[in-house]
This record gives C-alpha cells, structure tokens and sequence, in this order.
C-alpha cells in the first residue's frame, strides 16, 4: 500500500478521483441550490400576477365598504376543496376585511408593508408560500396577502427545466474550470520530488560536494532512473578523483628528476647555456608545482568552522613579494583600514591565491609603478596593477586552464588563474576583473564573511608561499 502511495499513477488516480468526488459534491449542491432558487422564484412570480389581479378587482361602495368582486376565473382557484390558493385583505391597523377561507389569520408579520414581500407560512400541516402587496385608494391603505398550498405545485414544477437549464449549464461550466485548477496543482504537488531531483542534478559538478540525487519519497517509476543517475555520476567521479590522482602522481614522480637537472645545469662550464637550462628547467618546476596545486585545490573543502583574517593574509602576501618587486624596479603597496576582517576559509588555500594574483600582477605592471593589494569590508580584497589591463571578451576565459593571451608570457603555464578560481569558488565566493582607474587591472575576491556573533579567534598562518612556483 505504502508503495502504491509512491508510485506517480497511483498518486495521480487518487487525485483524480478527489477530484471527481468533490465535483460531483459540488454540483450535487449547485444543482440543489439552483433548483429551489428557481421554484421559489417561479411561485413568487406567479402569485404577484394573481395578486394584481385581483387588486384590479377591489373597490368601495358608497359607505366606504370594500368590495371585491373576482371574475368567475380567479374565484374558481379559491374555492373551498378544490382550490390551492388563498386570500386575506386587511385594513391598514391589521384588520381581516376579506378572505377566502374561514378564521383566517394575517401570515405574514403584523403591520403595514411599503412594498411587496414574500413569505411562507405553516397552517398545521399544510405548507403555504405567498406574497403580500400594499393596495393604496385614495387615503385608505389595504394590504392583499396571497398564498398557495405548496401540497399541490403541478402548474409550477412544469416551469423549471427551462428556468434553471442555462443558469445550471454556467455552474457546471465553473465547477469544471475550478476542477481543471485543482487537477493542476494536484499534479504539480505530486511531481514535485521530480523537480526537487533536477534541482540537485543541475547542481552536481566537478567541484561540488553533492555526489547524488537523494530526494526522499520519489515516484516508484522514477527511482530506476535515479537509481542510474546515480551510477553513472559514481562512475564520473570516479574516473574524475582518477585524473586528478594521476596528475598529482605524475607530478610528484617528476619533481625529483628536475630538481636532479637544475643542480646539474649550475654545474655547466658554460654559463650562457647553464642559464637557460636553468630558466627553462624552472618554468619545467613551476608547472609541476601548479599540477599538484590544482590537484590540492580540486579537493580543497572549507570548514564550516574555518576562520581567518583576511587582512593579516594580505600583509603576509605584500611582505614576502615587495623585495622581489624591489628588484625589478616595482613596489607593492597594502591598504586597509587597520582592523581585522574576519571571513569563512582556509588561510593556507586563500594565502595561495593572494600570493598568485600579485605575482601576476607584478610581471604585467611596468618598471617604477606598484601593484596595491586594498582590503574592503565586509570581506573583499582587490589587486590592482598598472599594466596593460584584461580586455572585456577575455575576461571569463583568462580563468580557463592552460589559457594564454599578451598577458600569459615569459613561460607562465596558464594554470596560476584557473587554480584561483577554484579556491575561490570552494569558499563560495567570486571573483571578477574590472578596469583600473588610470589603466590596468582590478582583480577582486568577495568572500563570505565570517558571523559576527562568532567570538573564537580566526586561524593564524606563517608568512610562506602556498601556490608552489
């Protein structure tokens, strides 16, 4: 049973059928309602045409009597055995003057009415509706009730099918547009797990840390097809984790052997061929180090603890790099406001990131300009550099691996952004480029910043490289 509760059809039988049932519920009702609308409305009708006609018929002698004198018609539907209608005439004080049948009583509320009413009235056992008129002549007013016993309503009941058909036929018309709406949103409701499924599948990526669709209560016809997504997203993150681990492999094998070769070449006669050796066998290192800083990267997972304070990294970062810009006629200038700033993340991973964008900024700004590493609260730090800037249409793909354009030269191996990225994006933040003020670039990352009601203090690091070459 459970199952056949989880299964799409049978949800949706079941709906189907509340629907039906309240439908017919609903007409059954409408049906009801609009029926006796129809009846009480047909009598109405007909009495007050009676009525008035009889009203025509009254008159005062030349005491001031009333006289009513009906046509031999009209008289025949009051008559005592046979008729089913009844007269009552009275004064303006409530008064009986006339009426059809013997010790008749007012049947409707005691005094004067402004206009016409309808009523119903029990005598016993017998079941009355009727209307009650005023009747003006000169300053006499006369009020004319008329009834008629409902025991025997042939003359109405023929009346009805052609009074309520189109009425009924709008009802039955909004009963089935109302349907249509609940049956939607029913199927919506009973689909939903489905679209909480594609939601987590449009989220799953190489470097997310979902690793399956798990919506609970899915559809008995949908879990054989989850059940292989599944499989299929564990085999893809299997030979995923196998790539990177064969990349890290490779590259820890090589960094022995090069490492060999650059002692080798220093040990050259030739020193013009030792420097190129050596230049080239460091952009070799540089390369192998980044591999193994991108395999880190791809596995880089932060805390939900991890604090760090993103100001002391960038004085880290600006102190180790200035004397290497001093050689090279640049300078690095740090900016902020003097006080902490507390965000989400890994200190070592973030320090790495830092360090490789100011490198980077370094080798693009020209001799005698300086690269400015300015910390923004809440939790954003921009690296600013003279140099030629990054043009709008390269802007997303500067940040693809093994990328090159002007700004990718002297042997740089186009992995340094790329690992960036990935650092950046493992603590769920961003970062973009935009035009420097007098030209160059601005290089920005916005993290999350830490809760302010978090009192521990955030994780020291030592002044040292994290991105390897």
């Amino acid at each position: 049973m459970t199952r056949a509760l989880q299964s799409l059809i049978g949800q949706l039988v079941i709906a189907l059928v509340a629907i039906a049932l309240v439908a017919v519920i609903g007409l059954s009702a409408l049906m009801n309602w609009q029926l006796e609308r129809v009846v009480r409305d047909v009598h109405a009708e007909s009495l007050l045409i009676l009525s008035e006609g009889i009203a025509r018929t009254v008159s005062f002698d030349a005491a001031g009597n009333v006289v009513l004198a009906l046509p031999s018609d009209i008289a025949q539907r009051f008559a005592r055995g046979t008729g089913r209608f009844r007269y009552l005439l009275l004064d303006a004080e409530g008064r009986t003057i006339m009426a059809s049948h013997d010790q008749m009583k007012s049947m409707l509320h005691p005094g004067p009415i402004a206009e016409v009413e309808a009523f119903e009235y029990q005598d016993g056992t017998t079941e009355l509706w009727g209307v009650a008129l005023p009747l003006r002549s000169g300053d006499r007013l006369l009020q004319l009730q008329l009834a008629e016993d409902m025991s025997s309503a042939e003359s109405i009941l023929d009346q009805i099918p052609g009074r309520a058909f189109w009425p009924m036929g709008f009802g039955v018309l909004a009963v089935l547009v109302g349907a249509s709406l609940v049956m939607l949103l029913a199927a919506r409701h009973v689909l939903r797990p489905v679209r909480l499924a594609s939601m987590q599948a449009e989220q799953i990526g190489p470097g997310s840390h979902i690793r399956g669709i798990t919506v609970p209560r899915l559809p008995t016809e949908v879990e054989p097809l989850i059940r292989a997504v599944n499989g299929a997203l564990d085999r893809l993150d299997g030979a995923y984790r196998r790539q990177r681990e064969f990349s890290a492999d490779v590259a820890h094998e090589l960094r022995t052997p090069l490492t060999i070769m650059r002692t080798q070449a220093d040990l050259l006669p030739d020193r013009a061929l030792a420097q190129t050796l050596r230049r080239d066998i460091d952009g070799m290192i540089r390369l192998v180090n980044q591999l193994l800083d991108s395999a880190d990267a791809e596995r880089l997972e932060i805390g939900v603890d991890a604090r760090v304070d993103l100001a002391e990294i960038g004085r880290d970062v600006a102190a180790m790099l200035a004397p290497a810009a001093i050689r090279d006629r640049k300078s690095v200038e740090f900016v902020d406001d003097g006080g902490p700033i507390v965000v989400r993340g890994d200190a070592d991973a973030l320090a790495g990131a830092l360090r490789n964008l100011v490198e980077n900024a370094i080798s693009h700004t020209g001799a005698e300009t300086s690269v400015t590493i300015r910390m923004e609260r809440p939790g954003s730090v921009s690296v600013i550099d003279a140099g030629p800037g990054v043009p709008e249409n390269q802007r997303d793909a500067i940040f693809e691996r093994f990328w090159r354009s002007d700004r990718r030269r002297g042997g740089r191996t186009g992995l340094g952004l790329a690992i960036v990225r990935r650092i950046v994006a493992a603590h769920g933040g961003r970062i973009s480029i935009h035009d420097g003020p007098s030209g160059g670039a601005i290089f920005k990352i916005e993290l999350q910043p830490a809760p302010e009601h978090d009192s521990r203090h955030p994780r020291r690091r030592l002044v040292g490289p994290s991105l390897r070459g």
